[in-house]
């Protein structure tokens, strides 16, 4: 009896070893299953991490599935009931984490002599550090400053391609109004721009002095009352009055310079613009220079018009521009100015453009000689009638011809009659 109980147990243990040292398969179903520690998996198996637990999942392959989720290897899957009801406590970024952990390590090992070689390749901080030192990298203001200090060395031996590169330097530095503001701040105004103003020797010092100017000032507050407490405004008055001897480059540069330093600075224009200022710019308009001259001459008065018309109607001021422009041969000029350049209006939109916004601006100051000029009424006839003949040619809709043919239409009006007179807001 004890022979026979002794032989049981020990078949017992037998047949317990052998069960520890079977293979657990894991028994798959069509639903997601976890997959248990020590089980291997059956071929055909849809398998995936379940993002919040870290854990593999697998189920039976379903033929309804797109192609894309079953050949995927990683399925993100859908959130829990029990995680819904806790809410976003858990973030997105914990449970890549926790994932991530569950991923086995690939085990890269690098040998000496490999990481020798990465070592080599990489550069320290005070590698770069002294790479730049060596590469003798300047901020603007220390580029400003070494160019002041090379036009004092060479502004007496009167080497004009130096000077045309040191210019050339100083224009593209000024055209950051930070760099324009440490160049006065620096004394660039008065060592550089000023003197060359007045410099009758050498025209391109003078030419690239009032560009620079013109640069200095454009959009700049404080480039231009800098400018103008150093009376700026008045040597470019004198330089324009010159216009006979002047170069249309040098002319150009002067009408920029003299608009940079006048818009939009209501204390300039009034200072400026007082006898013989206006006249000098009404003046050029008369003078045998080139035509695009005129046409900057005439914008530059457009947009003082404006900035007196807004000057106007906070301040009540009745002594403007608009009222001084009446007083000279402003509005006589114009319309000799648009007689004679005809054929130019017919060539070319753009340019009849520019003339249109001229005429519109002006219409109220020079309503009395417009109305009765023939030649002013006789010659927008006949510019209309050209555009309403390319119009019809065309047989398209051209935005840009009907909307001059359609401010001429208003001009037409404007000075047709009292009865007809339209407001500016009109035009």
């Amino acid at each position: 009896m004890k022979l026979r109980i002794i032989i049981l147990f020990v078949v017992s243990l037998v047949n317990s070893n052998d069960v520890k040292d079977e293979v657990k398969v894991f028994n798959p179903t069509r639903e997601w299953k976890e997959i248990p520690e020590g089980h291997s998996i059956p071929a055909g198996l849809h398998v995936r991490i379940n993002l919040q637990t870290g854990k593999k999942e697998a189920k039976l392959l379903d033929p309804s599935e797109s192609s894309n989720e079953k050949y995927s290897a990683i399925v993100q899957s859908s959130v829990s009931e029990e995680n819904e009801q806790e809410g976003p406590s858990e973030s997105i970024h914990s449970r890549l984490k926790d994932a991530l952990k569950n991923i086995p390590d690939e085990g890269i090992v690098y040998s000496e002599d490999e990481l020798k070689d990465i070592t080599k390749k990489l550069k320290t901080y005070e590698a770069f550090k002294q790479e730049f030192d060596d590469m003798n990298i300047k901020t603007d203001f220390e580029m400003l400053s070494d160019l002041l200090d090379k036009y004092e060395t060479i502004k007496h031996n009167r080497d004009v391609d130096a000077f045309n590169i040191l210019f050339e330097d100083l224009e593209y530095l000024l055209h950051q109004i930070d760099n324009a503001n440490d160049f006065v701040t620096a004394g660039g105004l008065d060592k550089v721009i000023l003197p060359n103003l007045r410099n009758q020797s050498i025209p391109e010092l003078r030419i690239h002095s009032v560009k620079l100017l013109g640069i200095l000032v454009q959009n700049n507050p404080k480039g231009q009352i800098a400018a103008f407490e150093r009376n700026a405004g008045s040597h470019l008055l004198q330089l324009l009055n010159l216009a006979k001897t002047s170069s249309t480059a040098e002319l150009s540069s002067i009408i920029y310079a003299l608009g940079g330093l006048l818009r939009e600075f209501p204390l300039a224009q009034e200072e400026l613009l007082k006898n013989p200022g206006l006249n000098v710019l009404v003046d050029l308009l008369g003078k045998q220079v080139d035509y695009k001259i005129k046409i900057k001459c005439l914008l530059l008065l457009t947009d003082l018009i404006r900035d007196d018309d807004e000057v106007t109607e906070r301040r009540n001021d009745s002594n403007g521009i608009k009222n001084r422009l009446s007083k000279t041969a402003y509005c006589e000029v114009v319309v000799h100015l648009l007689q004679s350049h005809r054929q130019d209006y017919l060539e070319s939109v753009y340019v009849t453009e520019d003339i249109l916004s001229v005429l519109i601006v002006s219409k109220e100051i020079c309503k009395p000689t417009w109305a009765d000029s023939s030649i002013f009424r006789q010659t927008l006839m006949v510019i209309k009638s050209h555009y309403d003949q390319v119009i019809g040619e065309t047989r398209e809709d051209d935005g840009e011809l009907s909307e001059v043919v359609n401010k001429l239409e208003k001009l037409q009006a404007f000075f047709s009659g009292p009865s007809i007179v339209k407001s500016n807001d009109e035009l």
